[in-house]
């Protein structure tokens, strides 16, 4: 988990973009995890779907200094996992609780793309119980 999140500011500044957002988490997600979203999508269509919503600067413009910022939107969604996490009996931030902040703003282009596809919960990526 804790390298999917490394990523953030290399991903943001391969897209062009000067600041990360919500997307971004998702499009972690989906590289660290792809298989974590293949039970309900096809994981290169949601990603292709998430880049429409957040194109890619072309050319990427470099981005200076040495780190790329959160928007607003995403540091409310990284205090929620934070917080979900420290009232979970672990207190460990995991994928699940990454997933649920994704969600925080319904706006958001990662709560759209996931929507588009048929993915509004957590329950939606995990497995039905066996009989």
């Amino acid at each position: 988990m804790a390298a999917a999140l490394g990523r953030l500011g290399p991903l943001a500044r391969e897209l062009g973009h000067d600041e990360i957002d919500i997307g971004h988490f998702l499009l972690a997600l989906l590289r660290h995890d792809p298989e974590l979203f293949a039970p309900k999508c096809v994981p290169g269509e949601l990603e292709a779907r998430l880049l429409e919503l957040m194109p890619p600067k072309d050319p990427p413009e470099p981005i200076p200094g040495p780190c790329v910022p959160l928007t607003i939107s995403a540091t409310e969604a990284a205090k929620e996992a934070a917080a979900v996490a420290k009232r979970s009996h672990e207190g460990i931030l995991e994928i699940e609780h990454v997933f649920l902040a994704l969600f925080h703003d319904p706006s958001s282009k990662a709560a759209i793309a996931l929507r588009e596809v048929g993915i509004n919960s957590w329950a939606d990526l995990k497995p039905p119980d066996p009989l």
